[in-house]
């Protein structure tokens, strides 16, 4: 094994992390799904501070940070997309 792991340039520590963190559920799984049914109901126009709002008047307590990352990996999603083309630029 560790010819394998100096032939890949990759340290044994961070060989046992991923491998472990492989097998674990994401726990935001149920947020995220949430959040995406409350940004789609709402016209795509809900940022990540009113996402935060309307999860805290669902009784999901989360941190703004939380909501703020998964917002924008969400949006970077929608952004690049090809079912939700990005908007035109004016030029």
């Amino acid at each position: 094994m560790p010819e394998l792991l100096a032939q890949l340039g990759l340290a044994r520590s961070s060989y046992f992390y991923h491998r472990i963190r492989v097998g674990l559920a994401d726990k935001y799984v149920a947020i995220r799904r949430s959040m995406t049914e409350i940004f789609e109901t709402n016209h795509r126009c809900y940022g990540y501070r009113r996402l935060q709002a309307s999860l805290a008047r669902q009784s999901v307590t989360i941190s703004e940070k939380v909501v703020n990352r998964h917002a924008k990996l969400a949006l970077t999603h929608f952004w690049w997309s090809e079912a939700y083309p990005a908007p035109m630029t004016h030029a």
